[in-house]
């Protein structure tokens, strides 16, 4: 990833947890100039509209509310009180305390990991975690996976990470109801992030909500991987109900991203049309850095195999360390032309 023979960056003991799940790159993002020159800039903030939540008839219940690091006692109750209008379901004392416990369970002290995963939030509470990101910067990973939001929550969400926070490193939305527009509106607002590097829209273990990135969205995601600025270098795409003009837009923007080293596409059709995977293949340059890729579940065959191995064969990638290709429909033969590409890299 980064040159073995230069000594790492110094962290604290704040910053530790969170370095070490997103390895050297996170590390140096800590002491990135990048940020201190997005800081810098006196670049004018869009009026973005975060919705007021009444507390005023709960008064009474804060002695309920913990003490948890980063939140502050009102924002707390301002997003249980939106999680049950979100549900529309009444906010009882039991029902509070056991909200409450879960997210301190999620949030452990000296952790800059905002989780709010699997939390039964929709568009109301994506309103108040705007508006703790807005004023809490000291969230480097965020993770709203398996929630109920859609387009509109998701909005406010990146229109306050593009304007307000230059702090994320980690943004985890997969399992939730968004579609094109919201999907495209995020790729959007992150094109000129400072701070983000992975980002995960992984429906996995998902069977009600699923984010779906249509061909508009596709060519965002496009624009954004090719933006001179883009800092991604891991990116998850798992079960996005993807069409053929959407994955062949995203390998276009794929093949032209310098700073990309991961890419999950597990359980997207690679096969059906050849167009998609001749297009796939064309991600293995020597510009890109992939050193991962992750191909399980696509429905590969062993003519796509042949194809793939002769790109092994050639190296026309020398960055990439690791292929996934489990639960595909390869035979003894696909395999054998794979090793013995495989082999044949290892000699040069």
């Amino acid at each position: 990833m980064f040159n073995s023979n230069s000594s790492p960056p110094q962290i604290n003991a704040y910053e530790e947890p969170v370095a070490n799940q997103y390895g050297a790159i996170a590390k140096k993002l800590f002491r990135s100039p990048v940020k201190h020159a997005y800081n810098s800039v006196n670049k004018p903030k869009q009026s973005i509209k975060i919705s007021k939540v009444d507390i005023s008839s709960f008064a009474n219940h804060f002695d309920l509310v913990p003490d948890i690091k980063g939140f502050s006692k009102t924002v707390l109750l301002q997003l249980y009180v939106a999680k049950c209008q979100d549900l529309k379901i009444n906010a009882t004392k039991q029902q509070m305390v056991r909200f409450f416990d879960i997210i301190k369970q999620n949030h452990p002290v000296k952790n800059r990991k905002l989780n709010f995963s699997d939390c039964g939030l929709g568009d109301a509470s994506l309103h108040v975690v705007a508006k703790l990101l807005k004023k809490n910067t000291t969230w480097a990973s965020v993770d709203l996976s398996k929630n109920d939001f859609s387009n509109e929550g998701l909005k406010v969400l990146a229109e306050t990470l593009r304007d307000y926070n230059s702090t994320v490193v980690h943004l985890s939305l997969g399992g939730n109801h968004i579609g094109t527009e919201g999907t495209m509106h995020l790729f959007q607002c992150l094109k000129n992030h400072p701070s983000l590097v992975s980002l995960n829209l992984a429906n996995t273990d998902c069977y009600k909500n699923k984010i779906k990135i249509g061909h508009k969205s596709a060519e965002a995601l496009k624009v954004l991987l090719e933006s001179q600025g883009c800092l991604l270098t891991h990116l998850n795409l798992t079960d996005n109900a993807m069409t053929s003009e959407s994955l062949i837009s995203i390998f276009e923007g794929v093949s032209h991203c310098p700073s990309l080293i991961s890419l999950d596409l597990t359980q997207n059709d690679l096969s059906t049309n050849s167009a998609v995977f001749s297009k796939l293949l064309g991600i293995f340059n020597e510009k890109n850095a992939l050193h991962e890729l992750v191909l399980s579940q696509s429905m590969l065959n062993d003519r796509n195999i042949e194809d793939l191995a002769a790109c092994l064969q050639a190296k026309r990638n020398p960055n990439l360390q690791r292929l996934n290709l489990s639960a595909n429909k390869i035979t003894y033969k696909g395999a054998q032309l794979l090793l013995q590409a495989m082999v044949q890299r290892s000699a040069w």
